[in-house]
């Protein structure tokens, strides 16, 4: 319980390193099993270790009995994003909104549109807007 505690303080305090530590030391506490992963998590992503974050929540999104597995899915897209791959982050973005129902921040939202693989779809979204609208782009005729 103390590493957990520990832990915490650590992180709030910045202190990512040895929170680092600590969260492990208590991973392997029952306890505090189905905490701590989030907070392993929460530290990778601080850090900016977006490659060790993904091996980690890889690993453990299979573990049903996690606390905050949604906001894992977040961290992930978030991850994913940052390191180029849009296709994954968008996947990962989506999970999260399904699984939590919660609207997206305007900066997920941005990263998401951003990040969705299907561009020609917002092409198609226009024109099915200007097909519905008596505004119409220059030099097109309806």
């Amino acid at each position: 319980a103390s590493s957990y505690y520990a832990g915490y303080i650590e992180y709030r305090n910045e202190a990512y390193d040895q929170a680092l530590v600590d969260f492990k030391r208590a991973e392997r506490n029952e306890a505090f099993a189905s905490l701590a992963p989030y907070m392993i998590a929460n530290v990778y992503y601080k850090q900016g270790k977006f490659d060790e974050l993904l091996e980690y929540t890889t690993q453990i999104l299979q573990d049903n009995s996690l606390k905050n597995v949604n906001d894992l899915y977040l961290l992930a897209g978030e991850a994913y994003y940052f390191n180029g791959d849009y296709q994954k982050a968008a996947i990962n973005y989506e999970i999260y909104t399904e699984k939590t129902k919660k609207i997206l921040s305007s900066d997920i939202q941005y990263k998401l549109a951003y990040a969705w693989p299907m561009p020609n779809i917002w092409t198609e979204i226009m024109i099915q807007h200007w097909i519905n609208s008596k505004f119409w782009p220059p030099g097109m005729k309806k």
